[in-house]
């Protein structure tokens, strides 16, 4: 995966947000383009993040299981981390155009959403405010 450069737009509604692309291959359509919120994400998200067990996480059979609480709050807890943090992107997926919203980002798989939250987490940690 290669971050590429944030590009800023000059419109006024713009103020807030940032351009970020994200290449995840050397193909042209496998590349990200969202618009994130400089603020970022809440420090109670931030909390909630940071407390994921990672390490439990790592041991299960299957961490998109439905059953399993920890699963599950992970998902919960990366959904709304990025839905927090993104005010627009190009995300698709074969049924078309995933929305950066809680209810549609927890339909996804756990390592999609983890690798999502780790290339605009670290992004958002670059940008420009002005």
């Amino acid at each position: 995966m290669k971050i590429q450069n944030v590009t800023t737009s000059k419109r006024a509604t713009d103020l807030l947000t940032r351009e970020v692309k994200i290449a995840f291959s050397d193909e042209p359509d496998d590349t990200l383009t969202a618009r994130v919120r400089v603020t970022g994400v809440s420090e109670e998200l931030q909390r909630r993040y940071q407390s994921l067990d990672f390490a439990a996480l790592d041991r299960l059979e299957d961490p998109d299981d439905p059953d399993n609480e920890v699963a599950v709050e992970a998902r919960r807890v990366l959904a709304s981390f990025l839905a927090e943090l993104v005010a627009e992107w190009d995300l698709q997926d074969d049924d078309g155009p995933i929305p950066p919203t809680v209810e549609a980002l927890e339909r996804q798989g756990f390592l999609t959403l983890l690798v999502l939250v780790a290339a605009l987490g670290e992004e958002l940690k670059r940008l420009p405010l002005a």
